[in-house]
């Protein structure tokens, strides 16, 4: 099982069922995250969209490890934004996202053939 915490709780339900037929093309996203061994699951650091299509459809998406990563570019507001992955970021990452939504998505090792 790999469990992925979202980036945030709220969605947009008429853009996720864009992304979901998109996605029912395109098949499973990738999506950057970096692993927490402590709680075992994994931090999305995009894609909340994404996951949850991927969620409703039964796909697993693939994982980009940013775990050993100097630093991170993401967008906000179509602005490029670059934070130094260091302790400071990690450990406001775990506070201003550790209980957001959970989901669970079967390894390709664990489906039914």
């Amino acid at each position: 099982m790999i469990s992925i915490v979202l980036v945030h709780n709220h969605y947009d339900a008429d853009h996720l069922e864009t992304v979901k037929a998109q996605m029912q093309e395109l098949g499973a996203p990738k999506i950057r995250c970096f692993f927490d061994e402590a709680n075992d699951v994994w931090f999305a650091v995009e894609g909340c969209h994404r996951l949850r299509a991927a969620h409703a459809l039964g796909l697993t998406p693939i994982i980009e490890d940013i775990s050993d990563d100097d630093s991170l570019t993401y967008q906000v507001d179509g602005e490029d934004v670059t934070v130094e992955l260091d302790s400071d970021f990690f450990a406001d990452w775990y506070d201003r996202n550790g209980r957001n939504v959970i989901l669970d998505f079967e390894e390709e090792d664990e489906t039914d053939d």
